[in-house]
């Protein structure tokens, strides 16, 4: 029994040596430390390639890929909530909501979910601080179908009243939590601080302009701001069979064609004036956890900078 023990011990660690150089007969490195790469290389596609003016004026940028039978259109509008007309305060969020939301002139809310979920399509919609977007994701198969119901989501919403009722009901619960996190706070008091108090950012929906903002309200919101004059729009994706580039602008060109109301041009998103006192400030409330800010002047998005800072700012671990 003791001399095959002795005879196992060996050939148990000649079997584990051949599988730890196993890996490096086969040109593995036995250290992380010692791995290589080939050169990498990249050189990001030029937008000109995919860009086009189309004759109803939007700017259109289409790129075909037929790796998926999937078609992305997105529609972004120039505007935003520091369109919102004073009282009126949280009128853009809730059209941007209610636009994909709110069902159309020929279906009710319902029955557009409904339509969307036999395509299996999706339909979104939203305006921020100083832009908007509708964007729609479905088959190859289904881009006519989906092109006509975003018409008509453009066109003719129909803001359903009682999906204006709960949106409205969801923001004024949300409303009652504003001062329950301090992070929210700290953000809140250091928009006021950088750029006043009347600056767009910094005007914020109450209980009264909520419920101040009628259907009639994000019908004129909707017919004087969703123009082709203020939209950028992009269809990526697999165009369907015998769709090329070209046929694909067609039916964008077909999207935007005889709009059925003039609206204006959006105004440029106004610009903050107001100069930051360096200084101290304190916000007291009665809470176990504290947060401090630094502030300093930055550089703004058109900077040649821009993207340097952002990866400077990554680094240092501001994420």
């Amino acid at each position: 029994m003791k001399t095959t023990k002795n005879l196992v011990r060996p050939a148990a660690l000649a079997l584990l040596g051949a599988l730890v150089l196993a890996p490096a007969a086969q040109g593995i490195p036995p250290h992380p430390d010692k791995l290589t790469y080939p050169k990498f290389t990249y050189q990001p596609p030029s937008p000109k390639e995919y860009r086009t003016v189309l004759k109803s004026g939007p700017v259109a940028y289409v790129a075909e890929d037929r790796e998926l039978p999937l078609v992305s259109i997105s529609v972004t509008l120039r505007g935003g909530t520091y369109l919102d007309p004073a009282g009126k305060e949280g009128l853009a969020d809730l059209a941007g909501y209610l636009l994909a939301r709110g069902g159309t002139a020929t279906k009710s809310a319902e029955q557009l979910e409904e339509r969307l979920a036999f395509l299996a399509a999706q339909l979104n919609s939203s305006f921020g601080s100083d832009r908007g977007n509708v964007s729609m994701n479905l088959l190859a198969k289904d881009l006519d179908e989906g092109l006509a119901i975003l018409r008509e989501v453009l066109t003719a919403p129909r803001f359903q009243d009682d999906k204006l009722k709960l949106r409205r009901d969801q923001l004024l619960v949300e409303m009652k939590t504003r001062n329950d996190d301090t992070a929210d706070i700290e953000q809140r008091e250091r928009g006021f601080l950088a750029f006043g108090e009347g600056y767009y950012l910094n005007r914020y929906p109450t209980k009264a302009s909520l419920e101040s903002i009628s259907r009639e309200d994000l019908l004129a919101f909707h017919r004087k701001w969703v123009d082709p004059r203020n939209v950028i729009v992009t269809a990526a994706g697999d165009f369907g069979k015998g769709v090329t580039r070209e046929k694909m602008i067609a039916k964008l060109e077909a999207l935007f064609a005889k709009w059925p109301f003039k609206g204006a041009a959006a105004p440029a998103v106004p610009k903050p004036d107001h100069a930051m006192a360096p200084g101290l400030y304190l916000v007291d409330k009665d809470v176990n956890q504290g947060r401090v800010s630094v502030m300093l002047p930055a550089l703004t998005r058109d900077d040649p900078d821009y993207d340097a800072a952002l990866v400077m700012n990554d680094v240092l671990g501001g994420g």
